[in-house]
């Protein structure tokens, strides 16, 4: 702008809060609008598919959905489940979970490790409260526990991403994720036309 005696003046942007400071750190560190624009349109396709899979069981038109209610506090308690069984589904619990360590550290790239894996703690527990609230199933403790180890695995996979390839990190983890939904992407196309 120009002040009263004809010169011009650079006046700074004020500051409008997380969302906008969230949005401009995560542009400084990765300089590439097209990238940005993918990573973020892979990162809702793969919360949704997250959605799908943890509150609805996978369920599709034409199947029932989950129905049932049951909390379980003590972690790691197998119970009647065979324990091959058992540790299938944990080990599925944290893989789930590692693309969103990664999207979580590369979307708040100034926050703390302990910060990120925090964030992907809460996203669990707010799941597992969702099921419970709406009965869409077992509230389990184990699954907070390895969701969040999954995503602490995630923050990793992403501080060495970055570490390797600098700000083309973004540019890899579009190529992995939308190779990982293509292919899920099929392998659902095929269970749904197997069942129809």
């Amino acid at each position: 702008v120009f002040d009263g005696r004809g010169e011009q003046t650079m006046i700074a942007a004020p500051k409008f809060g997380s969302f906008t400071d969230l949005y401009y750190s995560f542009l400084a560190e990765n300089m590439y609008p097209i990238s940005i624009g993918i990573f973020l349109i892979v990162f809702g396709i793969y919360f949704a598919w997250l959605a799908w899979a943890i509150l609805f069981k996978f369920s599709y038109p034409g199947h029932p959905l989950p129905h049932g209610r049951s909390v379980e506090w003590i972690p790691f308690a197998a119970r009647d489940i065979e324990f091959r069984q058992t540790a299938r589904e944990m080990a599925e619990n944290a893989l789930v979970f590692v693309p969103l360590g990664v999207y979580i550290a590369a979307l708040f790239p100034k926050g703390s490790a302990l910060a990120h894996i925090g964030a992907g703690c809460a996203v669990s527990v707010l799941f597992e409260a969702l099921q419970f609230v709406f009965a869409l199933g077992a509230t389990d403790i184990t699954d907070v526990l390895m969701n969040t180890a999954g995503c602490a695995f995630g923050v990793l996979l992403w501080a060495i991403l970055h570490r390797i390839f600098g700000k083309h990190a973004i540019t890899v983890t579009n190529v992995l994720g939308l190779a990982a939904e293509v292919f899920f992407g099929f392998m659902a196309a095929v269970v749904l036309i197997y069942n129809h």
